[in-house]
């Protein structure tokens, strides 16, 4: 899964959640731009669905240039707190 921008489909992302739930997927493959660094003020959707998922399937997440944004301070230097705050 890529490029969900924040997107939330249905309520608490129940449809998307739904979906991935019927194929009972071994890994899910997140491949950036989960977030929206342009709205970083509010990624609560993709953290709630990140931790969701999380709970049930085996994840490898990579990161996208909205996440190297969101996740790097004003030298765009990695910013290891910021990082593990929303996970």
């Amino acid at each position: 899964m890529t490029d969900l921008h924040n997107s939330s489909f249905g309520k608490n992302n129940e449809k998307l959640i739904n979906d991935i739930d019927a194929i009972s997927p071994e890994y899910i493959l997140m491949a950036g731009d989960i977030v929206n660094n342009y709205s970083a003020t509010n990624n609560q959707v993709a953290k709630e669905l990140v931790d969701n998922l999380h709970s049930k399937y085996n994840i490898i997440y990579s990161d996208g240039n909205h996440e190297q944004a969101f996740f790097c301070d004003e030298t765009l230097e990695f910013d290891e707190k910021k990082f593990a705050s929303f996970f």
